[in-house]
């Protein structure tokens, strides 16, 4: 890389696609809409159950380059990493960043 640096500078650092990958937290509060009960005034109040953060969680697969963020990817419930997903996100990644060139170009 270094040796590639030295040949062409700055144009080859402003090709570099960087990846990261995390997984995210997520779960559907409900609203004090949603919560409303009807009941007579003399009842009790209605037992409420704590929502955990931790309700669902998935995996993001963040590309990004000098000029912002490419493409997010989502890997789907019970898949697996492997040769063929990263296959597709690469491709994926290959044409969003075609895309996005193509609109920079202008």
């Amino acid at each position: 890389m270094k040796e590639r640096f030295d040949r062409e500078g700055q144009d080859f650092l402003d090709r570099i696609i960087t990846c990261d990958e995390t997984w995210a937290q997520y779960f559907t509060p409900e609203s004090k809409r949603a919560s409303k009960q009807w009941k007579h005034a003399d009842s009790p109040p209605p037992k409420k159950f704590q929502a955990f953060a931790s309700a669902g969680k998935v995996m993001a697969s963040v590309f990004w380059n000098k000029r912002g963020v490419i493409h997010v990817d989502f890997l789907p419930r019970d898949a697996t990493i492997n040769s063929e997903y990263y296959c597709r996100v690469l491709s994926d990644v290959h044409m969003r960043l075609r895309k996005k060139e193509a609109w920079f170009d202008h």
